[in-house]
């Protein structure tokens, strides 16, 4: 599978904290403004979620398989929030943006499988997530620096993975986690990923 490249920002001063648009860009280096911007690659998969959020990424319907090439027309009309319909209905590699209206409040949420590794770096003015830590070495963020004893202890046990990584102020999002941006992070997807490996194990 290609790697899926996307930046996102979102404005932790100011009035764009609650605005409902979300605006995508040219340019990885134009996240960074007041109001919610990202940027994803031309050939990456790129849905809507509800009125107003997105979907980064591959999707797949839970019961035959088949690769979701318009999530918008299964639709979201149900009781479920766009979140917990996804991962009731669909598995992949994916993350998903939202706008809860009701609350005045932005959410992302990174798909349960862990499929699409997903990063997070905060700063006084934003929260930004992205796939490829390069990204972040945009210009007004600070330049990560190479944390050694965290990568000797990497390479030492290389199959342990951590929501912490090499590079210091940078953790990986959890599978699974829902985290609402100015709220506590929330697990959406466990039991949903333990359904997926059992159906790659049948199949």
């Amino acid at each position: 599978m290609k790697k899926l490249r996307f930046i996102l920002a979102f404005p932790l001063i100011g009035d764009g904290r609650t605005r409902s648009d979300l605006a995508r860009v040219q340019e990885p280096e134009d996240v960074l403004d007041l109001v919610p911007k990202f940027w994803v690659a031309d050939d990456a998969p790129l849905q809507k979620l509800g009125a107003v959020g997105v979907v980064i990424g591959h999707l797949f319907a839970n019961q035959s398989g088949q690769t979701i090439v318009d999530f918008g027309k299964g639709g979201t009309q149900c009781s479920q929030t766009p979140f917990h319909h996804l991962v009731a209905h669909f598995w992949g590699a994916y993350f998903a943006i939202h706008y809860d209206a009701a609350h005045s409040m932005w959410a992302v949420m990174a798909d349960p499988s862990g499929l699409l590794p997903v990063y997070r770096q905060q700063t006084r003015q934003h929260a930004v997530f992205t796939s490829d830590p390069a990204l972040f070495r945009l210009r007004g963020m600070p330049r990560p620096a190479v944390e050694w004893p965290r990568l000797a202890d990497f390479l030492a046990r290389p199959e342990l993975r951590e929501r912490r990584t090499c590079l210091a102020g940078i953790e990986e999002v959890r599978p699974g986690a829902m985290i609402e941006l100015g709220g506590p992070d929330q697990r959406l997807g466990a039991e949903a990923a333990k359904d997926c490996c059992r159906r790659i194990r049948r199949s």
